[in-house]
């Protein structure tokens, strides 16, 4: 009898092991995936992971009246990058266009000193908001853009590169946002 419990709790345990699976950083998140948020950056994988430079989440969203901003951190021992959208307008499922100060969006990368942001010219996107549920305050869209670079580094950093542009495609999130 001690043998066939001992068997049933070390099968239960392996079972248990092989059951968690760690989430693959080479792939994009289901649309649907909860707490999710990833896109293609320059045709690569980018999913957050890690935590931003406070210790905190790598994710987060919140709405303050009519502002409702994104931002998703990526942090590890060679990357600190972060994706960051700001909306000043009411929220609600729709189409927002990246190309005014009021909805823009961007992407800081801390190592390299760069900060690529969407403006009123070519370097434009969009947001769309396909969910926005305000009794379990969640929200999720997609987006992409192109952003310039502007470079707060060294002359080195800027001459290396100058008037870079990175595309984001396939971009999408669904997450529990705050309201202050």
């Amino acid at each position: 009898m001690r043998t066939y419990i001992t068997v049933i709790v070390v099968l239960s345990l392996v079972l248990f092991l092989i059951s968690c699976k760690k989430r693959d950083m080479n792939v994009l998140p289901a649309e649907t995936q909860n707490q999710s948020f990833g896109c293609l950056l320059n045709n690569k994988v980018w999913v957050n992971e890690g935590s931003n430079h406070f210790g905190q989440s790598g994710l987060d969203v919140s709405i303050y009246k009519n502002e409702f901003s994104i931002l998703a951190d990526k942090s590890n021992n060679t990357i600190h990058q972060e994706f960051n959208f700001y909306i000043n307008q009411p929220l609600k499922v729709g189409l927002f266009y990246l190309n005014k100060s009021n909805c823009y969006a961007g992407m800081n990368d801390v190592v390299t000193q760069c900060s690529f942001n969407t403006d009123s010219t070519l370097n434009t996107g969009t947001l769309e908001i396909t969910k926005y549920d305000t009794v379990q305050k969640i929200v999720m869209g997609r987006f992409s853009f192109k952003a310039l670079g502007y470079y707060y580094g060294s002359t080195d950093t800027i001459k290396k590169h100058k008037d870079s542009i990175i595309t984001v495609t396939e971009g999408r999130f669904n997450i529990k946002y705050y309201t202050y």
